[in-house]
């Protein structure tokens, strides 16, 4: 359900209740809501506002934070190998397994880990939970996916429209070139060529290119770890950090893209430039099994639908009280 009306009208306060009055999320014991916001100041207001109004029996309110976050008590960051964090989530690893479970000197006590356990026992307690955070948590696991939320709410357009950009460099596509004799290596190649002379594609290309490329970056990425010195907190793992993610991503996301639609021919996402191979495809939400809500003051129906997938509309339309008066000439002064 997505509900577009004019900011100020109280979209977010039906929810969360406002100047200590209740809200309708108070009335969700024994559910998992996920109530996701553009910045950190939304979703502290939000989750104050919720606070305020909730009473006996109903589900507490949690402000999840990310790993880049500040700490609640603003003693540094959540994680303090944030940085890093970022890199290995681009390059497609599993923090908790390859840095948290793996010699990070920083695991015990760790207020972003702590964090976790406490919500997983909330959303194990059946009383409910309602989690405050930000926009990224509609795509990505809860608690390392250990947490399921019942119920989805996106408050406000996300500033990247749910799409992911990708782009699959020169120097990328001249390694891969190198190798083209080698198993995989050969099918990644063929694509490669065919997309710069416009098709046409194979889907026989795709698995065995997206099998050789997905293994590259986990040997890769683990030998990057292995490699780093956890007492180096500005080593931005080179080639791996979020200003320099990798381009092997890219050619494994423009793998996995073709093989998705089954592509014959390049399709209109997939563009060649100078820079290199360029690809635009749409996040699916990552909790499919949820109801899911959306708010926002200004939102256009059919980039909705292409961002979350079929929805009902519901708006909520104003009658705006002005009076304009148009005033020409110089200014007097």
């Amino acid at each position: 359900l997505a509900v577009i009306a004019a900011a100020g009208l109280g979209k977010t306060r039906v929810l969360v209740g406002g100047d200590g009055d209740r809200g309708a999320l108070h009335d969700t014991a024994g559910r998992v809501t996920l109530m996701v916001f553009p910045t950190l100041d939304m979703i502290g207001q939000a989750a104050g506002r919720y606070r305020a109004g909730r009473g006996p029996g109903d589900p507490p309110g949690f402000v999840l934070r990310g790993r880049a976050a500040k700490r609640e008590d603003d003693q540094g960051l959540m994680c303090t190998y944030a940085d890093w964090a970022e890199g290995v989530v681009k390059a497609r690893g599993r923090v908790t397994e390859l840095m948290c479970g793996s010699g990070c000197p920083e695991a015990d006590g760790c207020p972003y880990l702590e964090q976790q356990h406490f919500l997983k026992a909330l959303a194990k307690s059946g009383d409910g939970v309602v989690i405050f955070a930000a926009h990224p948590f509609a795509w990505a696991p809860v608690a390392s996916g250990d947490v399921e939320p019942d119920l989805v709410i996106i408050d406000e357009q996300p500033a990247d429209l749910g799409v992911d950009q990708f782009i699959l460099g020169p120097a990328t596509m001249h390694a891969v070139s190198l190798r083209k004799n080698m198993e995989g290596w050969d099918a990644a190649h063929q694509i490669i060529e065919a997309i710069r002379n416009d098709g046409p594609l194979d889907p026989a290309w795709y698995a065995p290119a997206r099998d050789v490329t997905e293994a590259w970056i986990t040997r890769d990425l683990k030998k990057r770890l292995k490699a780093a010195k956890w007492t180096d907190r500005d080593n931005k793992f080179e080639g791996w950090g979020p200003k320099d993610p990798t381009t092997y991503v890219a050619l494994l996301a423009i793998v996995e893209a073709l093989a998705a639609m089954g592509s014959t021919s390049v399709p209109p996402n997939v563009v060649i430039t100078e820079d290199g191979i360029h690809l635009s495809v749409v996040r699916d939400l990552y909790h499919q099994d949820a109801a899911f809500g959306y708010l926002d003051a200004t939102a256009d129906p059919a980039l909705a639908t292409n961002m979350f997938g079929p929805m009902e509309f519901v708006h909520s339309r104003v009658d705006r009280n002005a009076h304009v008066t148009q005033v020409l000439g110089v200014n007097p002064t």
